[in-house]
């Protein structure tokens, strides 16, 4: 009889390079042999159904997750709070989350309780909590945190560059530690005043963020490096986030602007285009097939398979330049079918320059029309004048089924938005568009089972 045990370590080995099907497909397999599974031991059976639990919490499977997380405490009695601090932060929010792991016992615990206080814009009390994990008790995970934190709370950007550069050295087959690397080398890379952004996908924004010295573009060539090696391994929304990364650090470079000319081209010639791609490339003036766009996102909005951003990205092509009242018209024409992101639209309907009866509103014409296409890292300045980052957040925080639509987030003049798995002044209410499950603060649990 084949032995479970060595599976289930190949399969958790390839769960922590970012393959998140493996741990999955073990279970399946070794549930469906019941003389096998029975002669697991009960350590092993209750490691496999934690891990495939934090998987499928991952994505957005509540009822599931709960289910494997009941049969794994029938076997044994868990070893830490965390597996249920993520339930609880899928299904109601980061601060209950918080609140159950007040005292935080272990290492895990502490890892998770500094990854939700970054998501709750508390990066310095993420670094005193994770103090006092030393030595053996610095994992990769808190150092890919302490990276974070240190970015956020602004400290020296020479610090998290050799924080995480420890963390992906302590394991260098971790996804998300070479994921936090690339991220922090990108932030690095900006001008003083811009904030880093964390997790799922980056905000466009222009050129004129990025330090002009060979140094910051040598960080953004790294970057870029990180993501292509990235890309090799992970797998499903993961992997569409990390090409928009790399589109990204391609596109910000000076020396590799027409590499990323031919990658975008490479992904915009799919079929099933990512939302947030599409607004880099209008940024950057990248040749895109307007109406094979137009029509795919409106076919996927029409057939359940689009999300509010499909719905932005819309909006932004058909006010174009000069024409705010289609960007509107497009967001009320399509807003029926997302009645819980109509938050959301109103911000971007403040944005197009529909009057909302808030003094603060800027109409779109003013600044958007004059810069080439449109600059989002201005355009999420002037909605944090519309929009508390209360209201953003809750938001962010109630999205559904693994799908988060995040609106803009507030900046200061050279800050633009956030993650959520995002990190920028307040990672939970701040990317641009369209975010899944954070990459950043689930870690721990997703793959380090």
């Amino acid at each position: 009889m084949r032995q479970v045990y060595p599976d289930y370590r190949i399969a958790l080995a390839k769960l922590r390079r970012g393959k998140r099907s493996a741990v999955k497909e073990w279970l399946a397999d070794a549930q469906s042999d019941i003389v096998k599974w029975n002669g697991a031991s009960p350590e092993t059976r209750t490691k496999g159904l934690r891990a495939a639990a934090m998987v499928v919490l991952g994505e957005g499977d509540i009822e599931t997750a709960e289910r494997l997380l009941d049969e794994a405490d029938a076997f044994a009695y868990p070893p830490d709070r965390v597996a249920r601090a993520f339930l609880i932060r899928l299904r109601d929010d980061g601060r209950k989350a918080l609140t159950y792991l007040t005292s935080p016992e272990n290492r895990r615990e502490r890892e998770l309780v500094g990854a939700l206080l970054i998501e709750e814009g508390e990066a310095q009390e993420a670094l005193d909590v994770l103090a006092p994990l030393t030595g053996d008790d610095a994992s990769s995970e808190v150092l890919r945190l302490r990276a974070v934190a240190t970015l956020l709370s602004g400290g020296k950007r020479v610090e998290a560059l050799n924080l995480v550069g420890s963390a992906t050295a302590k394991e260098p087959d971790s996804a998300m530690a070479l994921f936090a690397r690339g991220v922090v080398r990108m932030a690095c890379a900006l001008v003083d005043g811009a904030s880093p952004q964390f997790g799922g996908v980056p905000n466009p924004i222009g050129r004129s963020l990025v330090v002009a010295t060979p140094d910051a573009r040598n960080l953004l060539l790294q970057a870029a490096d990180d993501f292509t090696r990235l890309h090799e391994t992970v797998e499903g929304d993961f992997k569409r986030d990390v090409e928009v990364w790399r589109l990204a650090a391609l596109l910000l470079n000076d020396d590799t602007r027409d590499r990323g000319r031919q990658y975008g081209r490479s992904l915009f010639a799919r079929t099933d285009l990512e939302p947030v791609a599409v607004a880099w490339g209008l940024l950057h003036g990248l040749p895109l097939k307007h109406g094979k766009i137009k029509k795919g996102f409106a076919d996927a909005i029409g057939n359940g398979k689009g999300t509010p951003s499909h719905v932005v990205v819309l909006a932004m092509m058909a006010a174009g330049r000069a024409s705010p009242a289609k960007g509107v018209a497009q967001i009320d024409k399509l807003a029926a079918f997302f009645p819980e992101a109509s938050t959301f639209f109103d911000a971007w309907r403040q944005q197009f320059g529909a009057s909302l009866g808030d003094a603060a509103s800027r109409p779109y014409c003013s600044e958007f029309m004059a810069s080439v296409l449109w600059s989002l890292a201005s355009f999420l300045r002037r909605l944090a004048w519309v929009f508390p980052q209360e209201r953003l957040q809750t938001l962010c925080l109630r999205w559904t089924r693994g799908q988060f639509c995040i609106a803009p987030g507030s900046c200061s003049v050279l800050r633009h938005s956030s993650w959520a798995v995002s990190f920028w002044p307040r990672i939970s209410a701040r990317w641009a568009m369209h975010l899944r499950p954070s990459y950043w603060w689930r870690s721990a649990s997703l793959f380090r089972c």
